[in-house]
């Protein structure tokens, strides 16, 4: 079938005008990269719109070509509707390789042109990254290289490539800036850096392509090429191997010609940097709060069991705005075997936390020797904890299982985190004893990568609270001893407690 031939050397050529073009800019060292400032130029411009025309123009060939009517005359020709539907899909397919490595060739060049942008922009972010990060007219200087820039791209690129070379210095840019935040400064340096992210975002916005539709594909630079269907001969039936055989599957349609890109603050990149920004931002007792809350949520029994603790946990409005805390520890059920006995002797460490708002409320059962199923029978009360608390998300009743040694420092063996907003409220007649028993399953902490946890460490060179907190926690993510009992039914034990 000529049209299938002849639409395959359009396709080619295509191919080759957009490939000799990125011959001549490599030649030219183009992609070479120099320290003198780079701005956009007319030239740039219209070689950019050269390629881009090319590419539209594969979107006009089923017209131009007139696909439809000899499609259906080759249906006719072998009285089979299959043997038209197959060719048509097989020319759409050319076209849409054709587009796809145009479209990759073009982002090459974008890329480049947003690189050697960001050269340039780097420099000039220092200022409101490192020097003056305080200063609300620190941005002045990149939005001004920017504004130079983008107002020669915005007026002399085409409609259809503008959008993905917006879409690229944005991105570039927010990587930028993501890349060279400082780490570890006090909230307030976070607190203008966020200010200094809206300011650059309301500067693309009043610079954005126009229009609404969204699309996620815009390309990206790889370093494999796309694979292209196999060149069909004329004097055969155009099926190629991977072309549909049943009437129901969809003919592929050739891809938009205009594709526009999320605005700048749904882009991931900035998401990403804004959620940084937020984290970064928090006092270090709400950051604090966050992380006992995360702790909270995550109580589920885990895959790797540790056993439980029967207890009891309540509280009591009192007087003064305040509240009262009771607890009785009953028994621990299946704890960790952590001496080489494959026994432990457990005891349970309890507070309310964080110490950083309640101080210090410490308090600890006694030791069971030698047993893996000890029973506690250990009650505590917690008095004056402020009534607000109580619903405060991140407040929590921490219990700490140790195993007891008496040369080296004890072992860890677990912790239950209970939120004291999920915590039983005693009626006025009502005590502990007549609340039921709660089995919370023992859990081991894992260090928490950007995160809360993560942002208190990078404080803790000046933060005396943030120091105290992580070095206090990490006794527990880094002492995590391997269970040296053999119980092969570590459940049974849970279940024998209920049938009591």
């Amino acid at each position: 079938m000529g049209v299938t031939k002849l639409t395959d050397m359009i396709c080619d050529g295509a191919r080759v005008y957009a490939s000799k073009i990125q011959n001549i800019l490599e030649r030219n060292c183009y992609y070479d990269y120099n320290e003198s400032q780079f701005d956009v130029t007319d030239r740039m411009c219209i070689t950019l719109n050269n390629i881009e025309h090319v590419r539209m123009f594969l979107s006009e060939l089923p017209q131009r070509l007139n696909w439809e009517a000899v499609t259906s005359s080759l249906s006719l020709k072998h009285e089979n509707p299959m043997v038209g539907e197959r060719a048509l899909s097989t020319l759409h397919r050319l076209t849409q390789n054709a587009h796809t490595d145009v479209l990759q060739m073009s982002a090459k060049i974008l890329k480049c042109v947003g690189e050697k942008m960001c050269v340039e922009v780097r420099g000039r972010m220092e200022e409101f990254l490192v020097t003056r990060p305080d200063s609300v007219s620190a941005t002045d200087r990149v939005i001004s290289y920017l504004t130079t820039n983008l107002d020669v791209l915005r007026d002399r690129l085409s409609d259809t490539i503008y959008p993905l070379m917006a879409t690229q210095i944005w991105t570039l840019v927010i990587d930028l800036f993501d890349s060279h935040l400082l780490v570890g400064k006090p909230p307030e340096y976070y607190q203008n850096q966020k200010i200094h992210l809206r300011a650059l975002i309301q500067f693309f916005l009043d610079c954005w392509p126009e229009g609404t539709p969204i699309t996620q594909d815009t390309p990206t630079i790889q370093d494999t090429p796309i694979p292209r269907d196999t060149p069909i001969s004329q004097d055969t039936p155009i099926i190629s191997q991977d072309t549909p055989t049943t009437k129901d599957t969809p003919i592929p349609e050739d891809p938009p010609i205009t594709q526009y890109t999320p605005i700048p603050q749904d882009t991931p990149c900035a998401q990403m940097l804004m959620e940084r920004l937020e984290l970064n931002s928090t006092p270090t007792e709400q950051l604090i709060l966050d992380y006992y809350l995360h702790l909270s949520g995550h109580m589920a029994t885990p895959l790797d069991y540790l056993g439980h603790l029967a207890l009891k946990v309540a509280y009591r409005e009192e007087t003064g705005s305040v509240v009262t805390v009771y607890l009785n520890v009953i028994q621990g059920i299946d704890l960790p075997g952590l001496d080489s006995s494959g026994l432990s002797d457990p005891y349970v460490v309890v507070s309310v936390q964080p110490e950083v708002l309640l101080g210090q409320t410490e308090r600890r059962t006694r030791t069971v020797d030698q047993t893996l199923q000890p029973a506690f029978n250990s009650s505590f009360v917690f008095p004056n904890i402020p009534s607000h608390l109580v619903s405060r998300p991140g407040v929590v009743l921490l219990l700490t299982v140790m195993d007891k040694d008496v040369v080296t420092p004890d072992d860890f063996a677990g912790e239950v985190v209970i939120s004291l907003d999920h915590v039983t409220r005693l009626g006025v007649n009502e005590s502990l004893d007549q609340c039921p028993v709660v089995m919370m399953p023992l859990h081991r902490p894992t260090l928490d990568t950007g995160g809360p946890f993560q942002v208190l460490e990078e404080r803790s060179p000046w933060d005396k609270t943030a120091k105290s907190f992580t070095r206090a926690r990490r006794r527990f993510i880094e002492n995590q001893p391997e269970r040296t009992d053999t119980v092969k039914d570590k459940l049974s034990s849970f279940f024998k407690f209920w049938s009591k």
